[in-house]
C-alpha cells in the first residue's frame, strides 16, 4: 500500500468507529444527512468539528 497507515472507509459511520474525531470539510450531500447521535456513539471521543456550517450546534 501507498500509505500503510491510512485506512479508507465505505461510508462516514465506518470512519468514525473508535476514532477520536470526526471532521467535516466537505459540503457534500452524503455528509448533510448523517445521524449525528449514531456519530457521538461510535467515537471514542464524541467530537465533531463541522468546517462547512451543515449541523446546527
Amino acid at each position: 500500500p501507498l500509505f500503510p497507515a491510512v485506512r479508507f472507509c465505505d461510508n462516514a459511520y465506518e470512519a468514525a468507529d473508535g476514532a477520536d474525531a470526526l471532521v467535516i470539510a466537505t459540503e457534500w450531500n452524503q455528509f448533510r444527512k448523517l445521524e449525528v447521535d449514531r456519530l457521538h456513539q461510535l467515537l471514542r471521543h464524541p467530537l465533531i468539528l463541522d468546517l462547512r456550517n451543515l449541523y446546527e450546534p
